[in-house]
């Protein structure tokens, strides 16, 4: 039993440092918001959408490139803000990563 014990401990630890080591930094939502890069011609025309942006930071938190996107919102508008937005993001150093790491952030454009 105690070796069960152990051994469910040590996968579960195993499953945090992993998930630790994969997810390189940490984006502060509360720095910005999306609402302030709506395109307001989008906003006129009704558009909305999820875009997927990928973006790449270094283990200090810079990041590294330019976000590109993955998934389109089907807008151009609305894809060059996600982008802008996602650009525009800071990001808190993660101690335990090594090396260079890639996220993807949905970027949702919704109106009221």
């Amino acid at each position: 039993m105690r070796l069960k014990r152990r051994i469910v401990s040590c996968l579960t630890a195993a499953t945090v440092l992993l998930t630790l080591l994969a997810t390189p930094a940490h984006a502060d939502p509360a720095i910005i918001t999306v609402g302030a890069f709506y395109p307001s011609e989008s906003r006129r025309l009704g558009e909305q959408g999820t875009a997927i942006v990928k973006i790449c930071v270094d283990p200090y938190g810079a990041r590294i490139g330019e976000p590109i996107i993955v998934n389109s919102t089907g807008y151009p508008r609305l894809d060059d803000a996600a982008i802008r937005y996602a650009a525009a993001l800071r990001f808190k150093p993660h101690a335990n990563t090594r090396g260079d790491g890639c996220s993807v952030l949905p970027v949702k454009f919704k109106l009221n």
